[in-house]
């Protein structure tokens, strides 16, 4: 029995389990996960003293805040 995901559709697709190092889904993505993981690494270390955030992403982060703040219930909280 093959595993499978429903769509709202109810129709089905495959579903595939890969593991990482030894399955590809593709150049661009394995690119971008190298760059994750020397991230997740770098934000561990010792040195590690903070991020600096562009403009946009900073707007992206606040975004996300107010997602979670009404997820869970609270008002959201004022930027000055």
């Amino acid at each position: 029995m093959s595993n499978v995901i429903a769509t709202e559709g109810h129709t089905e697709a495959p579903l595939k389990m890969l593991t990482y190092g030894e399955d590809s889904i593709g150049a661009a993505i394995e690119e971008d996960v190298a760059v994750f993981v020397t991230q997740q690494r770098g934000f561990r270390s010792r040195g590690f003293q903070g991020v600096y955030l562009s403009n946009q992403e900073k707007r992206i982060r606040r975004y996300h805040e107010l997602i979670d703040d009404y997820i869970e219930g609270r008002l959201p909280k004022e930027v000055s």
